[in-house]
């Protein structure tokens, strides 16, 4: 029985693709889980009025996947199921290519202190991380390894 030919740049190309996908979808998991796990601003909640004509959801649409360590900056608009972000970030995420480093970023100015101060009722301090640490489990397996 005589062996099959193969060829190297084709198995090369097919494993580069491969990784490639999965860090994608990996990328589109985080985004997506922190996008998801952003609270929606609900001034029932709040101690002060809302100001006259406040829409939730300015911070669902910020967070932005981005090629370079500052990105677009601060968006406008309010996104309040997350559905703009996540659009587009699945467009941006196919410019990935293995080896290219990408961001997930938030530019408004209070997002740190939603993320780590537990600014609102609707997310606890560090929800940020426990997104981070779901989406990433999916794919290795337990929360514990990451």
């Amino acid at each position: 029985m005589g062996r099959r030919p193969f060829n190297v740049r084709e198995i090369a190309d097919q494993i580069e693709n491969r990784v490639t996908d999965t860090v994608r979808q990996i990328g589109l998991a985080i985004h997506s889980d922190v996008v998801l796990a952003t609270p929606v601003g609900d001034p029932s909640y709040w101690v002060l009025p809302a100001p006259p004509g406040y829409a939730g959801g300015h911070a669902r649409r910020n967070w932005q996947i981005t090629f370079v360590a500052e990105g677009a900056g601060e968006l406008d608009g309010i996104d309040p199921f997350g559905y703009t972000a996540l659009a587009e970030a699945n467009i941006d995420i196919q410019g990935v290519n293995l080896g290219d480093v990408f961001y997930i970023e938030h530019y408004v100015p209070y997002a740190a202190r939603l993320a780590f101060d537990g600014w609102s009722p609707q997310a606890p301090p560090g929800y940020v991380d426990d997104a981070i640490f779901d989406a990433l489990s999916n794919f290795v397996g337990s929360r514990e390894v990451i």
